[in-house]
């Protein structure tokens, strides 16, 4: 089930069931898994085998029929980010640029959130080797926020509390 699914269940937040499913994940009770650019798959771990296949992999799988375009390119984000060139190196430019994307895609989707719900949301699967919290928020995060409000795509509340809002 996604958190989605569980919270429409529950009658609960998301944010709620996906700070619960992490409790239940570190206690080994639930497991996880990333299907798609911002889905994760969560199962209980005593009832649910794990895919060992990608969907993509399976003999069945037709080809879509533009395959070429990815949900990023849709919405605009590569082209928003095109002229960003975070980090020194490719492999750090790469993971900043990917922590950037993650905080566009999920200001997309729940449309307003504060530096500590990108944190809470992003930095365990988009954390920067070598770069602490402050630094992943000044140097990952916020500049692809920036470049999005820049765009007309976001607008920033000066707070307290601070909050970005997708429009």
């Amino acid at each position: 089930m996604t958190t989605g699914d569980l919270a429409d269940e529950l009658g609960c937040s998301s944010r709620h069931v996906l700070n619960q499913l992490r409790i239940l994940e570190r206690t080994d009770d639930v497991g996880s898994k990333q299907v798609g650019a911002r889905a994760v798959a969560w199962w209980h771990v005593d009832r649910v085998t794990p895919p060992t296949m990608r969907p993509d992999e399976h003999p069945d799988q037709t080809a879509l029929d533009d395959a070429s375009e990815t949900s990023d390119d849709r919405d605009g984000f590569e082209d928003l980010l095109a002229d960003w060139t975070p980090g020194r190196t490719d492999a750090k430019r790469q993971e900043q640029r990917d922590a950037g994307r993650a905080a566009l895609r999920v200001l997309r989707d729940d449309g307003r959130m504060t530096r500590s719900d990108f944190e809470d949301e992003l930095l365990p699967a988009f954390a920067v080797e070598d770069q602490s919290k402050e630094t992943w928020w000044r140097k990952s995060v916020r500049p692809a926020l920036r470049l999005a409000v820049d765009d007309g795509r976001a607008v920033h509340h000066h707070g307290p509390p601070h909050e970005y809002e997708w429009v």
